[in-house]
């Protein structure tokens, strides 16, 4: 029961999920609607920004909204961070793992006490087969909110960002 033990001491030592407000779910849920149902105002195509005129990657431009966003997620990682490619061998599947990912998380941002303990296990597992360490969440996350804002266009505003800036404080 040592072990047992040793979880529950770690179970209490988590940091409470923070709560997000009506206003800053529905803020993060529009912008997640505006990257996957792209209106004309909306980039709907993989846009060479000055980070990503600075290297091409071995993937295939997508065609799909939620390809697209992983694409300027991966291409703007791994022109920031070259030294993370290698955690990277099958692109395309980490592609669809990472649109799902925040598909869930947005879609249960209401219920912050289900989707925390998924975040949690999911970092578990991330350090445990990956060697993820927890400083490289916050160039995650950072890349994320570039992503965002390249994909939305016209459409990003700072009550987005606050919104976004949120996730990592959930687990």
């Amino acid at each position: 029961m040592k072990g047992f033990r040793k979880q529950q001491e770690k179970k209490e030592a988590s940091p409470p999920p923070v709560l997000m407000s009506e206003e800053e779910i529905k803020v993060v849920r529009d912008s997640w609607y505006q990257v996957m149902h792209p209106t004309s105002s909306t980039p709907q195509k993989f846009i060479k920004t000055p980070l990503s005129l600075q290297q091409e990657y071995p993937f295939a431009p997508p065609l799909s909204p939620a390809s697209l966003f992983t694409y300027t997620f991966y291409s703007n990682l791994f022109i920031l961070h070259p030294e993370l490619r290698s955690m990277f061998s099958n692109i395309h599947a980490q592609s669809a793992a990472l649109a799902g990912v925040v598909s869930t998380s947005v879609n249960m941002l209401n219920n912050i006490e289900a989707l925390a303990p998924k975040l949690e296990a999911m970092g578990r597992a991330h350090r445990d087969l990956y060697n993820v360490k927890s400083e490289m969440y916050e160039t995650v996350g950072e890349v994320l909110l570039l992503s965002l804002r390249e994909r939305l266009g016209e459409g990003w505003s700072g009550s987005i960002e606050k919104g976004i800036l949120i996730f990592p404080n959930i687990p």
